[in-house]
């Protein structure tokens, strides 16, 4: 099973009472989660290294059970990489597959919209679908990553970068970079520690984002 493959196979189990819970608890509707094509994978998998081209980095590719985000190429819509929301609480939230790039995701690419900056991909989904035809937005998937060259870009010839981090001393720690932009500007959500937390406690995205775009309301 490789990794094309096995996004096939979890795009098949959206039928599954789990996955729609998991989709409920973050706000993302089933015909969002078809649009940024997750899945849901309901068991642990073990495959041969060889199987998905890296015998030589390791033996076996894991594969936990839970949500499945996968990550595309903009431009050729190549899949880039794999990450996996865990449902296991005792283990670390998420897994990245081995061989998946670091490179940021990018949402709904607009030349000359704004950007919104955000750590998870499962936030920026969510954003997406309340707001995405007024800004494109990237996921960080890890506040220390950095994007590459062409992204860097992208984000220079954007009028303005809405970087809103998590509430938490990961999202602190991703502050001094994004203030390197002079296009850019900090954000944080009214309440909660992230974009999601506060959507699923009664935050208008939409009209948080436009709010910002017009006014720069809850600028640090």
């Amino acid at each position: 099973m490789k990794g094309k493959s096995f996004i096939n196979y979890c795009t098949q189990q959206r039928d599954n009472s789990v996955f729609r819970k998991l989709l409920d608890a973050r706000g993302i509707s089933l015909e969002t989660a078809q649009l940024y094509n997750l899945g849901y994978n309901p068991k642990f998998w073990r495959c041969k290294g060889a199987a998905w081209g890296h015998e030589e980095e390791c033996r076996v590719v894991s594969l936990p059970a839970g949500l499945v985000i996968p990550s595309y190429e903009p431009q050729s819509g190549l899949l880039l990489g794999i990450k996996i929301r865990k449902i296991d609480p005792a283990m670390p939230k998420y897994h990245q597959v081995i061989g998946s790039s670091d490179a940021l995701t990018v949402f709904d690419y607009k030349p000359g919209s704004p950007v919104v900056v955000l750590e998870s991909e499962l936030d920026s989904i969510l954003l997406t679908q309340e707001a995405g035809d007024l800004v494109w937005i990237i996921a960080l998937g890890g506040s220390s990553k950095k994007p590459d060259l062409y992204l860097d870009g992208l984000i220079r010839r954007s009028p303005k970068v809405i970087h809103v981090p998590d509430y938490d001393d990961a999202g602190a720690a991703s502050i001094p970079f994004w203030a390197k932009y002079s296009n850019s500007k900090l954000y944080c959500t009214p309440r909660e520690k992230s974009v999601g937390d506060a959507y699923l406690t009664g935050l208008d995205l939409r009209n948080w984002i436009a709010q910002i775009i017009v006014r720069g309301n809850h600028e640090l």
